[in-house]
């Protein structure tokens, strides 16, 4: 006669194998997925061309392209660009179409949420002297963005939820090439900062820094 336990233990060990090869199939899909489309490419969508899509995933717009218009869309906003980095534009646009959030490139938050020139380089786009900064899951709270320039700047910035709910800080107050923002998040979410640098300059230090 069969121990019923030990059956009961093995299916269970099987469930578990199969749960887990799921979950790992699942990693590694994400991470090949993410791996697919270069940085720069991430950036500069999420700085040119992401606005419209924002709206549409919030619900304040609404529209629908077709491959050959969304192409020219492309084209017209993201200006002259190698075939490489056209088709990976469109797979983002796809990508925020379908599941209505940004692409998860590669820029991990720092666990001190310090970031410096090296790894801010890669999240500048040169073409529209701006970037496009993750800054991690933040709670509800008051927090301040600390920003190091290498020359003094011009700066309009906009804070992004994961929700797309942005809030615009236009005309930034930069002195002596060091500038801080100030703000409050209202719902525990992921976090962003798109930044045109309107007097063209370099970001050499950026802290986000929780307010007690």
């Amino acid at each position: 006669m069969k121990d019923r336990g030990i059956d009961g233990k093995r299916k269970a060990w099987v469930w578990a194998a199969c749960f887990c090869g799921a979950v790992f199939a699942l990693l590694a899909a994400q991470t090949c997925f993410a791996a697919d489309i270069s940085t720069a490419s991430s950036v500069r969508f999420n700085i040119v061309c992401a606005k419209c899509h924002e709206g549409e995933c919030s619900g304040r717009l609404s529209f629908d392209l077709g491959r050959a218009a969304a192409e020219s869309h492309i084209e017209r906003y993201a200006g002259k660009v190698s075939p490489l980095t056209r088709q990976e534009l469109y797979k983002l646009l796809e990508y925020m179409k379908r599941e209505c959030r940004y692409y998860p490139f590669d820029a991990a938050v720092p666990a001190n949420r310090k970031r410096e020139a090296g790894t801010l380089q890669k999240l500048y786009d040169e073409a529209e002297h701006a970037y496009f900064i993750p800054l991690g899951k933040l709670s509800p709270g008051s927090y301040r963005i600390d920003l190091c320039f290498d020359r003094e700047a011009g700066v309009s910035a906009e804070l992004i939820s994961s929700r797309f709910e942005i809030e615009d800080f236009s005309g930034v107050k930069v002195t002596g090439a060091v500038a801080s923002i100030a703000f409050r998040v209202k719902s525990e979410g992921e976090y962003y900062i798109r930044m045109l640098v309107i007097r063209p300059a370099l970001l050499r230090y950026l802290e986000v820094v929780p307010l007690h």
